[in-house]
């Protein structure tokens, strides 16, 4: 998942979250499902990389975790730290 597709994906869902009253439990599910291994491979990653991968990985990672918390909220899972 390349990191326009991932924005687009879950941008998508920021303006209608219930558009026609139609569920979204099973986007928004299949979307977290998508995220996570990639943090978790982003999150492996960052524990050997140095010099400017190390920074990449940095913000390819801290902007990963933003939008799972993000997903995270939106299904009622709040925010976390």
């Amino acid at each position: 998942m390349t990191r326009r597709s991932r924005r687009l994906g879950v941008d998508g869902t920021i303006g209608h979250p219930n558009i026609g009253g139609r569920d979204t439990t099973d986007l928004l599910a299949a979307q977290h499902a998508i995220l996570t291994p990639v943090r978790d491979a982003l999150r492996r990653q960052h524990a050997t990389a140095t010099a400017f991968n190390r920074v990449l990985l940095i913000w390819r990672l801290e902007n990963t975790d933003a939008a799972v918390r993000f997903l995270d909220a939106l299904r009622g899972g709040g925010l976390s730290a």
